[in-house]
């Protein structure tokens, strides 16, 4: 249900929640209007999980790790990878290099909305929050590097996807998408 209208975005009301779209999510061929991908269960669904798959990734993207600094490497090697324990509808992951205090935090958490998603989409979260040890932000660099990502547009499609559909109709929505 559309509430309020403005130039560049709506007010909807949807689950009795309200939201501020723009108009492209509603009204152009987009996420919402194309049919939702299914997909198999996967089994990264522990901590020891997101391990493995960085460690995969720093086999498969030797290339761009060479690039790090000795620093940037030793924060690699002892990064703490865990899923986060919030269902988050803006974030895929957030990589936190301190915490309040300022003291070394070296963190990847990655949201369980993405729990039981494909392994390429798991992976280019991590890959996405990896590149931010280099990166502090989504630089010119930040991209470059990033599109390098061998499924990026699959990965970042999908990614997209997800995220729309736990924002606007919860986590539970998604589990009927996965088959078993």
């Amino acid at each position: 249900v559309v509430l309020k209208k403005n130039p560049k975005t709506a007010l909807v009301r949807v689950n009795n929640k309200r939201y501020r779209v723009s108009y492209s999510i509603l009204f152009k061929d987009n996420e919402i209007n194309t049919p939702f991908p299914y997909f198999n269960r996967t089994s990264y669904e522990t901590n020891e999980d997101l391990y493995f798959l960085i460690k995969e990734l720093k086999r498969e993207y030797s290339n761009l790790y060479d690039t790090f600094s000795n620093e940037q490497k030793s924060l690699l090697n002892t990064v703490r990878v865990k899923w986060n324990s919030r269902i988050t509808y803006q974030l895929g992951g957030k990589y936190f290099r301190t915490n309040r205090k300022r003291e070394v935090r070296n963190e990847i958490l990655i949201s369980s909305s993405f729990k039981n998603t494909p392994k390429f989409l798991i992976k280019f979260l991590l890959y996405h929050e990896i590149l931010h040890i280099k990166y502090s932000n989504h630089s010119k660099e930040f991209r470059f590097y990033e599109q390098k990502f061998t499924e990026y547009d699959v990965a970042q499609d999908l990614f997209r996807k997800i995220l729309l559909e736990v924002r606007l109709f919860g986590k539970e929505r998604l589990l009927k998408y996965i088959k078993e």
